[in-house]
């Protein structure tokens, strides 16, 4: 009798290896991956609970006061909530322009951009580390995981902080593993990018990831030497500058 299973599986391994070896052609299938995945809850899912509303009301009434540097709710003032994630929210608002100004659809478009560009990234900087294919089943992994579409379709700020904080522990990683003789001067960058743009668009959403891997590092290996790799000074500048609107 033949072996349906093991046939099936096997096909689909040479698929995807198959796939893997064009990293363009591997790119795009990711792509519509992850619209197939976000996009129909994007457009017909409805405001799910509260936190949606105030997301998507927030830069509303920015928008319409013409004042996008106080975000509130109603009459409440909530200075400390991330301003990136409302600056983003009030750009496709803005694009959508004013007959869509209550569609949900266009508050929610900045986390379906980010989560996909998130998937991406996962793929490109897994590359070197990890060859084609176990890359290109890590992203797709990624994409298709429940907590990953409830954050690509719905309008609150975990979406946007999703691409920093990928960014941000994938470029760690390729630090860590990286050699002293290694030129790391753009993977810091890179690093100290998505740490500012983090506290910008979800506040302390990044750095906390950052913070709690370094300390377990710490504490399995008793050794951050490794930090030098990552520029400290210049990129925590780099990261408190783009972060200073939020601060502000």
């Amino acid at each position: 009798p033949v072996d349906w299973t093991a046939k099936i599986s096997a096909s689909i391994v040479d698929a995807v290896q198959k796939l893997a070896r064009h990293p363009r052609r591997a790119g795009l299938a990711l792509l519509a991956l992850c619209l197939v995945t976000y996009l129909p809850g994007v457009i017909r899912l409805p405001v799910v609970d509260r936190t949606e509303t105030f997301f998507a009301e927030s830069p509303r009434g920015m928008i319409e006061r013409g004042n996008w540097l106080d975000p509130r709710f109603g009459d409440v003032v909530h200075k400390f909530r991330p301003i990136g994630t409302f600056w983003a929210q009030a750009l496709t608002a803005s694009a959508a322009g004013a007959d869509d100004a209550r569609n949900i659809t266009v508050y929610r478009l900045p986390s379906l951009i980010a989560v996909t560009l998130a998937v991406l990234a996962l793929y490109w900087l897994c590359l070197p580390l990890i060859g084609a294919t176990p890359a290109l089943i890590a992203a797709g992994l990624f994409a298709a995981a429940p907590l990953t579409a409830v954050v690509g379709t719905l309008a609150i700020a975990d979406g946007p902080a999703l691409l920093p904080a990928t960014l941000a522990m994938l470029a760690l990683l390729r630090t860590y593993c990286a050699g002293d003789s290694d030129d790391t001067r753009k993977l810091s960058f890179l690093f100290w990018l998505a740490v500012g743009v983090g506290l910008l668009v979800n506040a302390l959403h990044t750095p906390i990831l950052v913070a709690t891997t370094l300390i377990a590092l710490l504490i399995l290996e008793r050794d951050l030497l490794w930090l030098r790799r990552l520029y400290v000074v210049p990129g925590l500048a780099i990261a408190l500058l783009l972060a200073a609107p939020w601060l502000y």
